[in-house]
């Protein structure tokens, strides 16, 4: 094939430094000017189409992984990641001599592959040093690329990656102490139908050991599976390799058919799986990727990842008498409390309206760290999201967690605290009980709720209070599914009488969320820049008759403002859809100038041709304001677009 042999030509690496360079995780580059970018989780794609000649060329660089300890395995691997998964090529790669620079070993792979019944070539470039790995991947169905592709491969610089300190006895390291997961089958409280779940659960000791184990329950079986592994852990950057000492499988018998540690029926000795995990600590979660699922960890959470929360997150795993896995003592009690004072003084932001009267009595104002809703003795707190308080978690750590940091330093001398969560396709979350306020030493009565949305918590003088006002009482909630009660899961309304209820008892509480809800006055985007919007979404196809899959296709769009001095603006959209190997797009834009009609409506004077009106409103967050307007003449679902300025 002509292509590849021209392709081959290519494969060469310079150090030469041109103009303004990019830099993407190790690697730095000339980016090809007027292509189109897009940024993943792991790699950064360049893309250019030819509609006219129906060519196309994409290239790829790809985040550095840990080496498989030489360049020949590297380079194997990625190509069987990169190219034949990828394209499904069935030839043998075809490669170069391996050449090396500052460092790196770097070595090339090439093939054909057809894409819309039309003949293209791949080109792999895997660079291996330093413990790591890092790929560029370049695919076209033209010559008329290859100059731009020679140019991008010489423009590459790897640069070393930073240096590690040596292993030792002693480590202290970000994954030091414990992390689990958990994920229930059926969470219905034993009491109401079947109940199981799993549970995985590390512990890294400073001493460079760790410690796992994985428990599964099930109400209906007579037996509890227990996994105990103990090795040893070390890391090389943000890779951690798990060498595991013992790895054993137990099976123990339930007393009285509880959940428990009985007796011992059998011991297995399970395979020692040796992995390599790149690792970070997001939202204070340890998130685990490896290339493929592994028999310790079970199925991904998402994407080749593993997420593990910290401790507070998950209810830790009790072994049977003698066996801890956990190197920290975890609190028993299920919510803190502190007499923290608030700082209730709030600065303006500059918006013009920072308060909202509603017609059913209901007045918000704009605070800090929440929106606050008041009416009579009752008050409801929109809270701002903040970190720690959504993550993967099991629903009551996850509703105590979010206690622990949105409620618990407003209030002293809990009692009666409880949880609840119903499994509806909104997940209701509940978090309840009576404490002193601390700012005006009252009793109060307080639910914290998440349904969909963000937490909010309702301050009531008494539960009777909350009761008739939203038409239930939260504290009779059982756990559980709504399949589980044929429809509904028993609750007491305003009146003290037991019902069957359905999701729709949750949505007078749940409409709550939308009095984040200010007016917009033409002052407050005065010359305050651009506020954009930005959306993406896959669509995957599969042959009805086979199940087989028949490809995928993307849109994007992005939509801004540019509100400039004197209520001038300026208007742009950009629009993209790809299906087959073809990418369709389009923009649109304008100028003119707006003005308010009242205080909810926008009018521009030209949007595509011509003037539009928006109905509009300012949702607050913490430190500013969202945008969300929609077509005040075509108002469709009446779903708004949230558009966020630009800092």
């Amino acid at each position: 094939m002509k292509l590849i042999a021209l392709l081959c030509l290519l494969i060469s690496y310079s150090t030469a430094s041109f103009a303004q360079k990019q830099t993407y995780d190790l690697v730095s580059f000339n980016p090809p000017k007027g292509w189109t970018i897009e940024e993943k989780q792991n790699v950064i794609v360049y893309t250019k189409v030819d509609k006219k000649n129906k060519t196309w060329c994409q290239i790829g660089v790809y985040k550095s992984t840990a080496s498989k300890g030489n360049i020949e395995d590297d380079l194997q691997s990625e190509w069987n990641e990169m190219a034949v998964k990828q394209f499904n090529i069935t030839d043998t790669m075809q490669a170069t001599e391996t050449q090396e620079a500052d460092g790196w070993k770097i070595k090339t792979g090439s093939g054909k592959f057809t894409f819309s019944n039309q003949p293209a070539a791949v080109l792999l470039t895997t660079f291996s040093g330093y413990d790591r790995c890092t790929s560029i991947i370049a695919t076209t169905n033209s010559q008329s690329y290859l100059e731009t592709i020679e140019n991008f491969i010489g423009s590459i610089e790897v640069k070393k990656p930073e240096a590690s300190k040596p292993q030792s006895n002693e480590v202290n390291v970000p994954v030091i102490g414990s992390w689990g997961k958990s994920n229930t089958v059926s969470q219905v409280n034993n009491r109401f139908g079947n109940y199981s779940y799993n549970k995985q659960q590390y512990t890294f000791n400073s001493d460079g050991s760790y410690g796992f184990a994985a428990k599964t329950y099930d109400e209906k079986s007579s037996e509890t599976y227990l996994i105990k592994e103990k090795g040893s852990f070390v890391i090389s950057g943000n890779a951690i390799t798990l060498t595991p000492k013992t790895s054993v499988l137990e099976v123990w018998s339930k007393k009285n058919g509880a959940d428990n540690w009985n007796q011992l029926k059998s011991t297995q000795k399970r395979p020692l799986e040796i992995v390599t995990y790149q690792f970070s600590i997001a939202n204070n979660n340890l998130l685990l990727q490896a290339e493929k699922q592994t028999q310790r960890d079970g199925n991904f959470n998402s994407d080749n990842i593993y997420s593990y929360g910290p401790i507070g997150t998950f209810t830790p795993i009790t072994l049977p008498e003698g066996d801890e896995i956990t190197s920290e003592k975890t609190n028993k009690e299920p919510v803190k409390q502190t007499t923290t004072p608030t700082n209730s003084s709030f600065t303006s932001s500059g918006f013009t309206f920072t308060s909202t009267n509603f017609d059913d009595g209901w007045t918000s104002t704009v605070q800090e760290d929440w929106v606050e809703v008041t009416k009579g003795n009752m008050k409801v707190l929109l809270h701002y999201p903040k970190d720690g308080t959504i993550f993967p978690a099991d629903p009551e750590p996850l509703t105590n967690a979010a206690w622990n940091i949105l409620v618990a330093p407003r209030y002293s001398n809990l009692k009666n605290y409880k949880t609840a969560y119903v499994e509806d396709s909104k997940r209701p979350y509940f978090g309840m009980g009576y404490a002193t306020e601390n700012k005006t030493g009252k009793s109060v009565f307080i639910v914290l709720f998440r349904r969909g949305g963000g937490w909010f918590e309702v301050v009531t003088t008494d539960i009777i209070s909350f009761t008739q006002e939203f038409g239930f009482n939260p504290e009779t909630i059982k756990w559980g599914s709504i399949s589980e009660y044929m429809g509904g899961w028993v609750v007491n309304n305003s009146q003290g009488n037991t019902i069957k209820a359905d999701p729709e008892i949750f949505d007078k509480l749940e409409n709550m969320i939308g009095r984040n809800k200010f007016a917009v006055a033409a002052a407050d985007l005065n010359n305050t820049g651009e506020w954009k919007d930005h959306y993406s979404s896959n669509t995957f196809y599969f042959n009805y008759y086979t199940g087989t899959s028949a490809g995928m296709s993307t849109y994007s769009s992005s939509q801004w403002f540019v509100f400039k001095a004197g209520n001038n603006y300026h208007w742009e959209l950009a629009a993209a859809n790809s299906y087959g190997g073809q990418i369709a797009t389009a923009k649109a834009k304008g100028d003119g100038t707006y003005k308010s009609l009242n205080n909810w409506q926008l009018y521009f004077t030209e949007m595509e041709g011509k003037p539009k009106t928006f109905d509009v409103y300012f949702s607050a967050i913490k430190g500013g304001r969202v945008l969300w307007m929609n077509d005040a003449k075509v108002p469709g679902s009446g779903i708004f677009t949230g558009y966020k300025q630009s800092k």
